[in-house]
């Protein structure tokens, strides 16, 4: 099955639609396994972003 143009489109990081931006990451294979079973990986992420950074238990200097 062939790629489609818009599909090449996807696959191009920088800014998306919605305020996101798309990138690479390396995660360790434990890391990658819950994040997959949440269902969607980038809002999994998001929330584990604003859950730590409302404790503080990341500096805002990294965020900012």
């Amino acid at each position: 099955m062939a790629a489609t143009e818009q599909s090449l489109k996807n696959l191009v990081k920088g800014r998306k639609g919605k305020g996101a931006i798309r990138v690479n990451l390396t995660l360790k294979p434990e890391t990658y396994e819950a994040l997959k079973r949440s269902g969607n990986m980038s809002k999994a992420v998001d929330k584990l972003v604003e859950y730590a950074r409302s404790r503080g238990l990341i500096a805002e200097i990294f965020l900012d």
